[in-house]
């Protein structure tokens, strides 16, 4: 038996129109994009009420070069302060609280992130 399709497939094949926004929708939705807070730190594209007016400013006094920014250079560590968490989680994980939770621990597999990552195997819990 042949199941019915609810709609012709030519309306899938056919592109869906795009309305134009009226004049209120598009002064509400700059209101509204105005409010919003972006996410990322990408610039929102001008309107052409902003792009005329950017250019007309841009015609009017050249903009100065932005100043290059100096490099970041991290401070060095102690060799005491380098890896800190690869040497004590071992040692926290044989403390004798930890004996009663935790059978037994070693170094994951490259895959799971190596010598930065540990297999941490839990006794199960008596009912």
């Amino acid at each position: 038996m042949k199941r019915s399709v609810p709609f012709p497939i030519s309306d899938l094949t056919t592109p869906r129109r795009k309305r134009a926004l009226s004049e209120e929708e598009h002064a509400l939705w700059e209101s509204v994009a105005r409010q919003v807070k972006p996410l990322r730190k990408k610039p929102r594209p001008p309107t052409l009420q902003a792009a005329e007016s950017q250019a007309d400013k841009a015609t009017a006094r050249p903009k100065p070069s932005p100043r290059p920014i100096a490099p970041v250079v991290a401070p060095k560590l102690a060799n005491s302060e380098r890896g800190v968490l690869r040497r004590q989680v071992p040692q926290w994980l044989s403390l004798p609280q930890f004996r009663a939770l935790v059978v037994g621990f070693e170094q994951a597999h490259l895959g799971h992130g190596g010598e930065g990552a540990l297999y941490v195997r839990i006794r199960r819990a008596r009912a």
